[in-house]
């Protein structure tokens, strides 16, 4: 057994350096997605089932290149390390997130082709090279996630945070609606004569649209970020910059808020936050879901998302939204302590992935996506902010987008400009239904959502600041005023 191992180590160093390789990367995925993503439970079958077929692999190509024919042995090698490679990071590869099979089967031949000519050939310092360099890049992201996981347990508030006791408690309410772009921005896309139906819609229950508003480019980015009240501070974390919305990472928000005797919340059709987080904040969701649920292949993982049927969700889309809107009521009507909650609504919605700014059919289509979404929108918001008035009357409710429609995404360089391409990113719609009479928004320049938040708090505070120091943002928004 120990000649076995010594011949196979000594005479096939380059494919079973590039299994273990494999493996290493795989593991390092699994294990940061466990403690960054989703649950533990779901984390360690995926370990087993990766093993599993890993160990399987090593054991076929070392018995035919023991006792077979060693070129089979080069060859299945290759066709393992690409495809191991392949379907742990495919998600990585847009192009192949929207092409059919044949490109797919066609880019794991290609690798194949590559690594297996240079075996044969005799290239062994260009595989010993290329193993070497992998295994390194491997060591790096182990130490990285070890250090992340670290920083999760140590990371402190932001230096520039201070307390404040609050004079005023209202509840508030920060309802975030998928892609809900200004109305400017939405009529330069789909032309001038476009009902943005929201827009008058939320200007007849009273609330005041906030002009030059913006955000951040992606939902979670945004939630989180909002929370940080120093977005500076925010932009210098590393892994845990999506781990406030739940409270994993201590955050000024939650910690003004929950020690001037707030409860927080936070409503969402998934666990896709579920991160860990403190008891203190209330993480409410409808449908379970796992490593499988942003796969868009049945090839990821060698088909574990097709065979296993736990990650899947119990509940329909038109269930997980009614279970919420149910939730949310419930709360507003029955819990009269001053409340802080968050919750988002996928509608009317941004781009697909395969979107492609430069394809007249798929602007066209997701032109109608948006219109559809809207009947949506105007239901949850009449659904929400009535029920709101009614039982929480002196509450402050927040109405925003996460970030803009994408529209650009894709584009030419000469199809967009610069600002054009920002706006569709960062700038959203956002109104305020306020009864406190606190100054929220800026008026001779852009209302970031940072900017909202931090006013609210200091106007709650008494007009005592929050921070130490200037609000500052990474992005320079005036320079992409749109009212």
């Amino acid at each position: 057994m120990i000649t076995s191992i010594k011949y196979f180590i000594q005479t096939r160093l380059h494919y079973s350096l590039f299994l273990f390789i494999t493996s290493t990367y795989f593991c390092i995925y699994i294990i940061r997605d466990s403690v960054f993503e989703f649950n533990e439970n779901t984390a360690l079958s995926l370990i087993f089932f990766s093993f599993a077929i890993i160990s399987l692999q090593t054991i076929i190509v070392f018995t035919i290149d023991r006792y077979f024919k060693k070129k089979l042995g080069y060859i299945l090698a290759t066709l393992f390390f690409s495809c191991n490679l392949f379907t742990s990071y495919i998600l990585h590869f847009d192009i192949i997130l929207s092409a059919n099979i044949i490109w797919v089967i066609l880019y794991a031949i290609f690798v194949s082709v590559i690594f297996y000519t240079l075996i044969v050939t005799g290239r062994a310092l260009i595989i010993n090279s290329l193993a070497f360099f992998l295994v390194s890049l491997s060591a790096y992201k182990l130490l990285r996630t070890i250090f992340i996981i670290f920083q999760l347990y140590n990371a402190p508030l932001p230096a520039n945070y201070e307390f404040q006791e609050f004079k005023i408690n209202p509840s508030i309410y920060m309802l975030s609606f998928d892609a809900l772009a200004p109305e400017k921005i939405v009529k330069q896309h789909f032309g001038n004569e476009y009902d943005v139906r929201y827009n008058d819609f939320l200007k007849e229950l009273g609330a005041l649209r906030i002009k030059n508003a913006f955000a951040n480019s992606e939902t979670s980015l945004t939630m989180n970020s909002i929370l940080s009240l120093d977005p500076v501070w925010w932009d210098n974390l590393i892994a845990n910059k999506e781990r406030l919305v739940t409270g994993a990472q201590p955050n000024a928000i939650y910690d003004l808020l929950q020690k001037n005797n707030y409860q927080t919340y936070l409503l969402y059709r998934s666990n896709y936050f579920d991160r860990g987080g403190d008891i203190k904040t209330q993480y409410i969701y409808a449908s379970h879901k796992g490593f499988c649920t942003h796969k868009k292949s049945p090839l990821v993982f060698w088909g574990y998302c097709s065979i296993v049927e736990s990650d899947k969700s119990f509940f329909t889309r038109n269930e997980e939204e009614q279970f919420i809107e149910d939730e949310f009521k419930k709360i507003v009507t029955e819990h009269k302590k001053s409340k802080f909650i968050m919750m988002h609504t996928y509608y009317p919605g941004h781009t697909l992935p395969s979107y492609n700014a430069n394809n007249n059919e798929d602007r066209k289509e997701y032109k109608k996506h948006f219109t559809d979404g809207l009947d949506k929108v105007i239901y949850y918001m009449k659904e929400y902010i009535s029920h709101i008035q009614q039982h929480d009357p002196n509450s402050i409710i927040i109405i925003y987008g996460d970030h803009g429609m994408h529209i650009t995404k894709k584009a030419k360089k000469d199809l967009y400009t610069p600002k054009q391409i920002f706006q569709d990113r960062y700038a959203i719609h956002m109104s305020i239904i306020n009864p406190t009479n606190c100054r929220l928004y800026q008026k001779a320049s852009a209302n970031s959502i940072y900017h909202i938040m931090h006013n609210m708090m200091k106007c709650l505070a008494g007009g005592k600041d929050v921070l130490k120091q200037p609000l500052n943002t990474s992005l320079n928004f005036n320079k992409y005023l749109y009212d």
